[in-house]
C-alpha cells in the first residue's frame, strides 16, 4: 500500500495550473484546444477535488 502524497509547501492546483498555461498568448487556438482536451482527461482521471479544473 501507499501513502498518500501531501503537499507541504502551498502552490497552484492543477486547474490553476492549467489555465495559466493555456494563458499564454504564443499558444495558437488549436493547440490551445488540444491541450485544453488532454488536460481535460488529466483532471478527470485526477478527480475534481485534486484538480479543481475548469475554473
Amino acid at each position: 500500500m501507499t501513502a498518500p502524497i501531501v503537499s507541504l509547501i502551498p502552490g497552484p492546483s492543477v486547474g490553476e495550473a492549467v489555465e495559466e498555461f493555456l494563458a499564454r498568448p504564443q499558444l495558437d487556438r488549436d493547440t490551445a484546444r488540444s491541450y485544453r482536451q488532454t488536460l481535460g482527461r488529466l483532471c478527470t482521471e485526477l478527480g475534481a477535488a485534486r484538480c479543481r479544473w475548469p475554473a
